[in-house]
């Protein structure tokens, strides 16, 4: 007779077999869990088992003792060891849930978080400039460089950094994008990507100027670093796009894409710079392809937002992306049902900067945008609210890009799954204990080869989540800690996070532990 062990194991590897990313797999999985327990049994069975049998010398990956010590190796290090569905299982259920460090020096809030493509730093940007922080091999993390940048208007509002980790450009408030040589530690160039859209003075950042010109709210550099794509605010009949040609020093598109603001611009595969992603404030995502524009229609429209879209981020499959909105949900979007008409929505209008939505408001214009809804899936329960909130897929590695996880206004990380459609985690900060647990998380970012996510706060704090076996008696209190909420946080080294200061990571005395670089543009 077949166990429900044996079961499991040949339903999950049918499963895998025949996988679709999104819905097909959906019933599936839920089918497989309803009969057979998999997220609650499956794991604590194989661990029970483990102390049973033998280690099996012919074949060790066979041997029940060689999957305990592969739990315990996922366990402390976040990295899968072997391909087997076992495996993958321990990854899917070491989700990020404790802080093992944090640093609350950048004094300035948070806007932008982002890993370089090897894992080894992450550029956090504020309303001061732009720090780096270092991932050692052993988990410490550090500050190695911050980055002084002047001409900011009000914050800078995005950032990106080049595929080789050589360049990073960043967006403000003003018809400039300003570019850095990581590696030299010094300014490359600073862009003007206005292209006589408004009557800009050079030197006028005086007041509430920035207005009525050119704004950037978000931008992103293509694979190739030649190109930019700078998502701007409304002027006049519309809020444009702009591609910068960085070679060439010129506009070379701009396209009035939207009614109103334009949040958040990404490519659909970095890879292809031709094609692209926008999100506005008039609650839609439209794709682009620059080879093919014709009087500044896109290619595809996305209805189903009922207001402003703050955040779009693509899974760079050529086929699905997710955008954040002031409507207080994220959608899963399928490129490939886009449609080429913007249908007919009650939009719920909020400033929501100064207030919060009316949910009575909100969930009827939800209701009765459900006709014209072209997304996926929804996920609900974090808040946008006061700032631009960021989204973003899971790495591929580890997890496959099957979680999304947002930032939000209780400063909360939430993290959704997209096979169930739940909320699977929260990232909250313990009360108390010095944490400012209500600042606003407006961007996180998840590294790309382990299991551990960065979240930062307008307090200008950020902090290192990783998955913790609460089990551990040596790394974590037993009498306070709950799995998703710490209570008591350690630095990777075993120091107390209460122990570590800023002023331990700098000195006046010339031996500062991180470079500094101040940027005087003219």
């Amino acid at each position: 007779m077949e166990t429900r062990h044996r079961a499991a194991l040949r339903v999950q590897e049918e499963a895998k077999t025949n996988y679709n990313p999104w819905i097909p797999y959906r019933n599936s999985y839920n089918e497989i869990d309803s009969k057979f327990h998999i997220r609650t049994n499956f794991l604590e069975e194989s661990r029970s088992n483990s102390r049973k049998l033998h280690f099996n010398k012919k074949n060790p990956t066979k041997s029940s003792r060689y999957y305990k010590d592969l739990q315990q190796q996922t366990y402390k290090t976040g990295v899968i060891l072997d391909s087997g569905s076992h495996e993958d299982h321990i990854f899917q259920t070491s989700l990020p849930n404790a802080i093992t460090y944090s640093h609350e020096g950048l004094g300035s809030r948070i806007y932008n978080c982002k890993f370089t493509s090897d894992g080894q730093s992450i550029l956090v940007t504020s309303q001061n400039g732009t720090s780096f922080f270092k991932f050692a091999d052993d988990g410490q993390v550090e500050l190695s460089k911050v980055i002084t940048c002047f001409n900011i208007n009000w914050t800078i509002t995005d950032s990106d950094i080049s595929s080789d980790n050589q360049f990073m450009v960043h967006s403000t408030l003003s018809p400039y994008i300003h570019m850095f040589n990581v590696q030299q530690a010094k300014y490359s160039g600073q862009f003007n990507i206005n292209n006589g859209n408004s009557n800009d003075s050079e030197d006028d950042f005086s007041g509430y100027s920035w207005y009525y010109r050119l704004r950037v709210y978000s931008l992103k550099l293509s694979a190739n670093n030649k190109e930019v794509i700078a998502g701007c605010g409304k002027m006049g009949r519309g809020a444009p796009v702009q591609v910068y040609d960085l070679e060439n020093t010129r506009v070379k598109e701009s396209i009035t894409a939207h009614t109103d603001d334009i949040n958040s611009v990404c490519y659909v595969d970095k890879k292809n710079s031709s094609i692209f992603i926008t999100g506005s404030d008039d609650g839609l995502c439209k794709i682009w392809d620059t080879r093919i524009l014709k009087d500044n229609e896109p290619v595809g429209i996305f209805n189903g937002h009922v207001a402003g879209v703050t955040c779009v981020s693509s899974k760079e499959d050529n086929r699905y992306f997710i955008s954040n909105s002031k409507d207080q949900s994220i959608k899963l979007w399928d490129i490939r049902k886009a449609c080429n008409e913007k249908k007919k929505i009650d939009m719920c209008h909020t400033d929501y900067r100064y207030n919060t939505v009316n949910r009575m408001s909100l969930e009827s214009a939800i209701r009765s945008a459900r006709s014209a809804d072209q997304s996926l899936m929804t996920f609900q329960g974090h808040q946008v609210h006061t700032t631009l909130i960021r989204c973003h897929f899971s790495p591929l590695y580890g997890t496959g890009q099957r979680y999304v996880y947002s930032g939000s206004y209780d400063g909360i990380v939430y993290i959704y799954d997209t096979v169930t459609g739940e909320n699977i985690m929260k990232l909250e900060l313990p009360k108390g204990d010095g944490y400012y647990s209500d600042s606003v998380v407006r961007d996180c970012a998840w590294h790309p080869y382990s299991q551990s996510l960065i979240s930062t706060s307008f307090h200008g704090a950020i902090h290192k989540w990783e998955f913790m076996d609460f089990r551990d008696a040596e790394r974590l209190d037993r009498h306070g800690a709950l799995r998703g909420a710490p209570v008591q946080t350690y630095h990777p080294l075993g120091t107390a996070l209460g122990d570590l200061s800023s002023s331990e990571l700098s000195s006046d005395d010339g031996d500062s532990a991180y470079q500094q670089v101040f940027t005087d543009l003219p």
